[in-house]
């Protein structure tokens, strides 16, 4: 191998050496991404209330709002909140993040957010004390389910949400409410999956 090369082997080693530094600084603890990633790690561990405290800790240390982490530090709360089953204030976190950053990825993913809850409390798949009753729950469901339309429209997640809603009239029992919902969905989404699938159940609706 020429000199020449071998100080050219040299140089790749060491960059990338560097890179492998600053990723691992930028995890280490103390830093406001490693410190996230930490929290990030006891909520997938199923310890919610201890991601909880430090993204807590995490948020007061950052309390200007200038850090670029911040609305990643505010989804992840409100995730830790529903593990730790308080959908209540988990809604209250999605809901501030939808406000806040709007036009934002945070935005966005907040959105599916709510359209997994919304989903879930429809389906019965969440119990939240606070809201009074399964009826209530069954109006926030819906409630959440309408509003990804308002604020995502014409997206994959709207598609979901609408086929959702119009399942939901059908198992209720509701006719006519489904078969508007399933026009709804075929006229926005002709061509989606939900599309296709709305068309079939609308001619079983309409015999």
């Amino acid at each position: 191998m020429s000199r020449q090369r071998a100080i050219l082997l040299l140089i790749a080693v060491l960059a990338a050496a560097a890179v492998i530094v600053v990723l691992i600084l930028g995890l280490r603890s103390g830093t406001p991404v490693g410190d996230l990633e930490t929290a990030r790690l006891s909520l997938e561990r199923g310890q919610p209330a201890k991601a909880l405290a430090e993204i807590d800790a995490w948020l007061a240390r950052h309390s200007d709002g200038a850090a670029p982490e911040r609305p990643a530090a505010l989804l992840m709360r409100a995730d830790a909140l529903v593990a730790a089953g308080d959908v209540w204030n988990a809604l209250y976190g999605y809901e501030s993040i939808i406000e806040e950053y709007g036009g934002t990825p945070a935005h966005d993913e907040a959105v599916r957010k709510e359209l997994d809850l919304g989903t879930r409390l429809l389906r019965g798949e969440i119990v939240e004390p606070r809201f009074g009753s399964e009826s209530k729950s069954r109006e926030t469901g819906e409630e959440l389910l309408m509003r990804v339309c308002e604020r995502a429209p014409g997206s994959a997640e709207c598609e979901r949400a609408l086929l959702e809603l119009a399942q939901l009239y059908e198992r209720e029992g509701n006719r006519q409410a489904a078969i508007v919902t399933y026009e709804v969905l075929i006229r926005q989404f002709p061509s989606g999956a939900a599309g296709t699938r709305a068309e079939q159940r609308l001619r079983e609706l309409s015999k």
